[in-house]
């Protein structure tokens, strides 16, 4: 039987109903794309993911979030499943990560910040050791993941 993502979910005694997936897949900002957020600068990419529009929280409700990025080679890429808290309304001066200006800058959107505890580093651990292809350089806070193809 093939590698899935509930499966690893399962094996961790994490219900899949739990859990909303994130595809952060967005245009370059002054050359930043969520995947080099993650890649070069992961403080700044949790920030990124942190922050969401009022309009979207009903689809994120759930105890946790499972994260891909799109990579230059339009692939998608596991990063961590977060288990995630919602704190209330997004401070309007907190800088965008991505874009480096004051998140609401360019839009009067209503955004929310959430609190996210640590990754699942287990699950992440156990899908890498059982997908292919991945890189063996990998830095430190990039080791915990995995690339798994989405059927």
């Amino acid at each position: 039987m093939g590698l899935t993502f509930n499966s690893l979910l399962d094996d961790y005694g994490i219900d899949p109903r739990d859990v909303r997936l994130l595809r952060h897949q967005t245009i370059k900002y002054a050359g930043r794309t969520p995947y080099t957020l993650w890649r070069d600068d992961h403080d700044g990419f949790l920030l990124y993911q942190s922050i969401q529009s009022v309009q979207n929280g009903p689809k994120l409700t759930g105890r946790y979030w499972a994260s891909f990025v799109v990579t230059p080679a339009a692939s998608t890429l596991f990063v961590g499943l977060y288990e995630i808290e919602k704190i209330g309304p997004c401070d309007p001066t907190i800088i965008d990560p991505l874009r480096g200006v004051p998140v609401t800058q360019g839009g009067a959107r209503e955004l929310d910040l959430y609190r996210q505890a640590g990754t699942a580093v287990e699950l992440a651990r156990r899908a890498q050791g059982r997908a292919r292809d991945l890189p063996s350089d990998l830095p430190p806070h990039q080791r915990a993941i995995c690339r798994l193809r989405l059927w």
